[in-house]
C-alpha cells in the first residue's frame, strides 16, 4: 500500500506486477527525483512510472530470481518469471522442480515432466544464468577508468587478479560473479552437476555448467598460486628470523667470550699478587 497526499501517486488504484523487494530502492528515489549513485542497487528496478500510470509495464521487471544459502554456501537457485512459472534447481543434487504458482500457489504439482513446458524450461535456465551469483558474463562489457574513461573488459581480466579489480570496480560485481566471488570462494563452492536424461535442455545447461567449472578451476589456481606466494613468504621470513637469531646469538657469545677473557686477565692478576715468588722478584729487582 502506498500513499502520497498531493503527489504523483493516484488515489483509489491498485497495481499487479512481479516486482521485487530490492525495486524500491531505484523506485522511491525517481520518485523523489534523486540520482540513484553509481555502483548502488544495481539490482533495482524502479516501478515508479507503472505507479502513476498502469499501462507503462515496459520497463518493469521480466524474472525475479531467490538464493537458498546454507553455511553461507549457494545450495538452490530459483527463478520466477513474468507469467508466474516458477523453477527451482539445486545445486546439490541437480533436481528441478516447476510450478505455476499462479494456478498451484502451494506448489504441489510439479510440472518439470510436462512436455509443453520443455522450451520454457530452458529459457528459464538461462536466466537464471543471467542473473544469478555464482555466473559469469561471456560478453565483453565497460568499466569506467579512474579518469573518467571507458574501457572494454570481459570477466578474464577481472579472473587474473580478481581480488583487487573486484574490489576497485563494481562492473566486475556485477558482470562476473563467479570469477569475483574469489574474495569470498566458498558460497559458489558447490558445482552444481550434469543433469541426466533426454531432455532438450540438458545440453544447454551442460554446457554452461561446463563454463563454470573451468572458471572455477581458474579460480582455485589463483588460491593455489595465492598459498604458494605466501607460503615463499613464510619461508622467506623464516629464514630472516633464522639469521636474525643467529647474529642475535652469535653477538652473545662475542660478549660472553670477552667478559670470560677479562675474568682470566683479572684472575691472572689476582694470582700473581698473591703468588710469594712474584713478591721475590719484585724484592730482588727493587735491590738492584
Amino acid at each position: 500500500m502506498m500513499r502520497w497526499d498531493n503527489g504523483p501517486i493516484p488515489k483509489g488504484e491498485s497495481r499487479s506486477h512481479l516486482l521485487g523487494l530490492n525495486d524500491l530502492f531505484a523506485t522511491l528515489c525517481e520518485l523523489a527525483g534523486v540520482t540513484v549513485p553509481e555502483g548502488q542497487a544495481a539490482d533495482s528496478i524502479s516501478f515508479a512510472e507503472f505507479i502513476q500510470n498502469k499501462e507503462k509495464t515496459d520497463k518493469l521487471r521480466k524474472q525475479v530470481g531467490v538464493w537458498t544459502y546454507k553455511a553461507g554456501i549457494l545450495q538452490e537457485e530459483s527463478i520466477i518469471r513474468k507469467d508466474k512459472l516458477k523453477l527451482i534447481f539445486s545445486r546439490v543434487d541437480g533436481h528441478m522442480e516447476l510450478y505455476d504458482t499462479e494456478a498451484d500457489l502451494s506448489e504441489t504439482n510439479n510440472l518439470i515432466d510436462v512436455e509443453s513446458y520443455r522450451d520454457d524450461v530452458k529459457e528459464m535456465l538461462f536466466l537464471m544464468k543471467q542473473i544469478g551469483p555464482c555466473h559469469d558474463n561471456k560478453d565483453s562489457f565497460f568499466i569506467k577508468k579512474e579518469d573518467g574513461t571507458l574501457k572494454e573488459t570481459n570477466c578474464r581480466w577481472f579472473r587474473n587478479a580478481p581480488k583487487q579489480r573486484c574490489n576497485n570496480h563494481y562492473e566486475g560485481q556485477m558482470e562476473c560473479r563467479l570469477s569475483c566471488s574469489f574474495n569470498s570462494p566458498k558460497v559458489c563452492s558447490i558445482k552444481p552437476p550434469k543433469l541426466k536424461g533426454s531432455s532438450e535442455y540438458e545440453s544447454f545447461h551442460n554446457e554452461n555448467i561446463s563454463t563454470e567449472t573451468t572458471f572455477a578451476a581458474s579460480n582455485t589456481n589463483i588460491t593455489t598460486e595465492t598459498t604458494l606466494a605466501t607460503s615463499n613468504t613464510n619461508i622467506t621470513t623464516e629464514t630472516t628470523l633464522t639469521t636474525s637469531n643467529t647474529a642475535k646469538y652469535t653477538t652473545t657469545a662475542c660478549i660472553f667470550s670477552v667478559i670470560a677473557l677479562v675474568a682470566c686477565v683479572l684472575i691472572d692478576i689476582i694470582n700473581r699478587r698473591m703468588d710469594p715468588r712474584y713478591e721475590t722478584v719484585k724484592t730482588e729487582e727493587m735491590v738492584l
